[in-house]
């Protein structure tokens, strides 16, 4: 089985003990199904931009713009 795949960066920093600040970056994926890497996401049409991945019952509405990846920071102790 192939895997989703994902382009993107994670960081660690822990600037004092038992302190860790995390934080992701993810630029773009690929599904199992996909030839290519997209930057949106799978709320959208069948076939959206020829992937047949694309679909479901939770499609966006086609007013709402295409995702840019995703970002996301934490703290842990």
């Amino acid at each position: 089985m192939i895997p989703v795949t994902y382009q993107g960066a994670y960081a660690k920093v822990s600037p004092i003990a038992h302190l860790n600040l995390v934080g992701l970056r993810v630029f773009r994926w690929k599904g199992r199904t996909s030839n290519n890497f997209y930057r949106d996401n799978l709320y959208y049409p069948t076939n959206y931009n020829g992937d047949a991945l694309y679909a479901g019952p939770n499609n966006l509405p086609s007013t709402i713009p295409a995702a840019n990846g995703a970002l996301a920071f934490g703290v842990m102790g």
